[in-house]
């Protein structure tokens, strides 16, 4: 599915009400938060963005997605995956929760309980969770794979260590890595 910004819209808005529900009052209820600009780019290595323009009001955010990752997710995930990223996103303007600390960790961990593991917040999200696959990414012009355990993931640029794969080891088991360059 290729996506819009009017389905983006629609998206937040579910994922606004799932912070409504999931965290105390005091923490985000009917805390207004309003999303100026969706600008859906490529050609970045993260999911999604979200972050303060100048001189706006306290509770105005822009957010930035990558529509290049979230298309690489098979069609019947690609909801679940834009709803799990923006919950991410939006627990962000939470006060203190600005990284990925205990008490956005705690946050998320009241949206996995509230929506019974169905949104599972996390700052670590791989592509393969959702049945994707980096090949598929447009973006990524280098594509790193272990020998051992045949994780993969993707590089926009060239690797520092391309020219010395010695230097590489698998994220995931510490494996030998192949890095090859997409046609």
């Amino acid at each position: 599915m290729i996506l819009t910004e009017e389905y983006v819209r629609e998206v937040l808005q579910e994922a606004s009400d799932i912070l409504d529900n999931a965290l105390p009052a005091d923490m985000y209820k009917n805390c207004v938060h309003n999303i100026d600009n969706i600008k859906l780019i490529g050609g970045v290595s993260w999911w999604a963005q979200i972050y303060k323009g100048v001189g706006r009001k306290r509770n105005d955010y822009d957010i930035k997605l990558n529509y290049q990752l979230l298309e690489a997710v098979p069609e019947e995930n690609q909801k679940k995956c834009l709803l799990t990223t923006l919950c991410h996103e939006l627990i962000h303007t939470v006060d203190g929760c600005f990284n990925h600390g205990e008490k956005f960790k705690h946050c998320a961990k009241m949206i996995r309980e509230y929506t019974n593991n169905y949104i599972c917040v996390t700052w670590k999200k791989q592509l393969a969770d959702w049945g994707g696959d980096v090949e598929d990414v447009k973006c990524y012009k280098y594509i790193v794979t272990c020998k051992k355990c045949g994780a993969k993931w993707g590089y926009i640029s060239k690797p520092k260590s391309y020219d010395n794969e010695r230097e590489f080891e698998c994220k995931e088991c510490g494996g030998d890595i192949i890095v090859k360059k997409k046609n």
